[in-house]
């Protein structure tokens, strides 16, 4: 079981939710399969212990309604005659106890007995007739009966481990089969937007390039028309903004696992500073915790700019949506196996329920008053091609905190002072 799960993961260049899919899917295929086997083994058991206990049981009347010979009874049978003149004839080899005489002395005509009874710590099913003036006991052990109970039960146990593995065999062909269109389909979508990045990001640059131009020169000439062209400059840098993030998602998933040993303290350090010049503006005040001298230090492995990105990503949403006065921090804390970059804000904070829809791309706040754009959504997928998560926590009108958690990279422990490429 330890070798198909691993299957159905996230393969290089997969796509996480259909890793998902895929085990869902397995999962549900494997629980149908397990069910119906445990439902026929249930039948089974059911119909073939009590098939056998009704077998055995006419068996054992029949022996005691119509033996006249003690010598030649039944396998597991021992039988008792006592004829009407008192002589009492046994099967050779009777466990001590039998017969049982009491039994034999009160049992009348058309009233047969029927009891079990344990003798010597062995369990025995005692049936007594009588029968034209002679009395006849037949004794079972059933400890032969035990012993088929206890060969059925293993059959269906090992039916049930081959059943079992089978379904999983099965659920996982089965959840491949299933997503190979649609991981297809995401393959086309993500070679599409690469494409489409690199055929716009050539037009976009000289569209900036002729804004600030124009601004430039509009700068000494009437507000209308220079505001106009600001704005134009800002636009095209949004767009700019976009078109890379398209491009960095698609290059994630083009060439995953790639990537360098990275300094994460030093690394949210620079995006503080970039930052603080717009925090100071908007007077909010942005600090960084990078836990400096710490046993562990926050070593990471992936791709310079996209963590850069992600964590650039954090701190502009924190930002924007903090108003004068609040605060915004930035903490790193490394351990063992992870490190974790947390981003605590004190402004309008968010709806906990809505927080998955939140890291979708182009999703709005609960006041719908900023979209975040692929922002939120960028930062997931980069973290994830890292072997990451982001999660979040907070309330409307408390602030909010996200959370960056990274798998840490014991390789590059030795050179953990070195700055992170840019």
């Amino acid at each position: 079981m330890t070798r198909w799960w691993p299957a159905l993961r996230a393969a290089p260049g997969d796509d996480p939710a259909l890793a998902r899919a895929r085990r869902q899917v397995a999962a549900m295929v494997a629980g149908a399969v397990l069910l119906g086997v445990l439902l026929a083994s249930a039948v089974t058991w059911v119909a073939v212990v009590r098939s056998r206990d009704v077998a055995a049981d006419r068996a054992l009347a029949s022996a005691a309604a119509h033996a006249d010979d003690a010598q030649d009874p039944p396998p597991d049978v021992w039988l008792f005659i006592r004829e009407p003149s008192g002589e009492l004839k046994s099967t050779p080899g009777a466990p001590a106890g039998l017969p049982l005489t009491t039994v034999m002395d009160r049992v009348g005509p058309g009233h047969p007995d029927q009891r079990e009874v344990s003798i010597g710590g062995t369990e025995l099913l005692v049936r007594t007739v009588s029968r034209e003036g002679a009395v006849v006991q037949a004794v079972e052990d059933l400890s032969g009966r035990e012993a088929e109970r206890h060969r059925l039960a293993g059959a269906l146990l090992l039916a049930l481990v081959v059943g079992v593995g089978l379904a999983l065999v099965a659920g996982t062909a089965l959840a491949r089969w299933a997503t190979r269109p649609l991981a297809d389909a995401l393959t086309r979508q993500r070679r599409f937007v690469a494409d489409a990045s690199h055929e716009l990001r050539t037009p976009l640059s000289r569209l900036a390039m002729r804004a600030e131009l124009l601004t430039r020169e509009l700068a000494s000439g009437p507000a209308g028309p220079r505001e106009d062209a600001e704005q134009l400059l800002g636009d095209a840098r949004t767009m700019a903004e976009v078109l890379n993030d398209l491009l960095l998602s698609a290059q994630l998933r083009a060439h995953p696992g790639g990537g360098v040993d990275i300094d994460v303290a030093a690394l949210v350090q620079d995006v503080v500073a970039a930052d603080e010049m717009r925090a100071e503006r908007g007077g909010i005040a942005l600090s960084a915790a990078t836990g400096a001298g710490a046993a562990a230090p926050a070593v990471v492995h992936g791709s310079p700019p996209a963590l850069r990105r992600a964590v650039s990503a954090l701190v502009d949403n924190a930002l924007a949506h903090t108003p004068s006065g609040g605060s915004v921090r930035v903490q790193v804390s490394a351990a063992h196996d992870h490190v974790v970059v947390e981003v605590s804000d004190t402004g309008e904070g968010l709806d906990p329920e809505r927080i998955e829809e939140l890291m979708q791309p182009f999703s709005r706040g609960h006041d719908d008053r900023r979209r975040f754009g692929l922002g939120l959504a960028l930062v997931r997928e980069v973290l994830e091609a890292h072997g990451g998560t982001l999660s979040a926590r907070g309330a409307p009108g408390v602030g909010a905190t996200w959370t960056v958690r990274l798998p840490a990279s014991h390789r590059g422990r030795h050179t953990a002072g070195s700055p992170p490429g840019r």
